[in-house]
């Protein structure tokens, strides 16, 4: 399995800029927001909801292009396709 964690190629690869994009994801609205700190650790980017202000989830380069992986606890692992201002959301099973 790849290791989606602490990858360098995350910041070369990234051809959208995903920064900002809100989405909707199980009927809840949410926004990717950029770290600042703690780079070296954990991803650039993390899911946060709108509605209840907490954090959801990192998001994992994938290796592909403007995809990315996010878990969400209780709930299953998914990625999120960035097309421009549009997306899409596939469950991992």
């Amino acid at each position: 399995m790849k290791n989606f964690f602490n990858s360098d190629t995350e910041t070369k690869s990234v051809s959208s800029e995903i920064k900002g994009l809100r989405i909707i994801f199980c009927n809840e609205p949410l926004i990717i927001l950029e770290r600042k700190k703690d780079l070296n650790k954990k991803p650039k980017y993390y899911l946060f909801d709108l509605t209840k202000r907490t954090y959801v989830s990192s998001l994992y380069f994938t290796g592909e292009p403007d995809t990315y992986l996010f878990d969400v606890k209780g709930d299953g692992h998914y990625l999120l396709r960035v097309y421009s201002k549009e997306y899409e959301i596939e469950e991992i099973k």
